[in-house]
């Protein structure tokens, strides 16, 4: 009896999964009412007894009370950046040493491309999700809490010196 082995090529395999990621989660929340209604849209902001949504229809102001759960856009996208990333960051140390020696440019993005599209996607993923949970949140909760701000910068260090990136957490 034979037996046959298919091998599948991962590139193509994670580039269908990063595709489906960002069609599949964008930036509108999806909010069920008890009633199991469902509301998509942006949430804009939020005070003690209502959450404001933008809709496709326009502005709409939902009462806390008849809200079930709230299912908030990037988590997706932010996990399966981190998946990519760390694939990114195996396949790096693995494959870094022949990038040089194949002498291929295509061998060598091959190498560093799912860990900078996973950056990306994660940072834009988790992103987005923390921008509408803080949305979503009363002005009490708001300003109780931590958050992790990252801006360019220039280090100046003669020779050596060059852009970066400051990072910054409250608490």
């Amino acid at each position: 009896m034979a037996y046959r082995i298919r091998t599948f090529p991962i590139a193509p395999v994670a580039v269908g999964l990063l595709f489906a990621t960002v069609v599949g989660c964008g930036t509108s929340a999806t909010i069920t009412l008890q009633d199991e209604l469902e509301v998509s849209g942006t949430i804009l902001s939020s005070d003690d007894d209502h959450i404001y949504v933008k809709t496709d229809n326009g502005k709409r102001s939902i009462p806390r009370s008849i809200i079930e759960d709230i299912d908030h856009p990037g988590n997706g996208a932010g996990t399966t950046g981190t998946i990519l990333l760390a694939y990114g960051i195996a396949n790096i140390a693995l494959g870094f040493s022949k990038c040089d020696h194949q002498g291929a440019a295509a061998s060598c993005l091959g190498v560093f491309a799912p860990a900078a599209i996973g950056i990306g996607l994660m940072g834009w993923g988790f992103t987005v999700w923390g921008r509408s949970i803080r949305s979503a949140r009363t002005k009490n909760a708001r300003d109780e809490d931590s958050y992790l701000r990252i801006s360019p910068t220039y280090v100046w260090n003669g020779p050596t010196g060059g852009p970066g990136l400051a990072l910054a957490r409250t608490f």
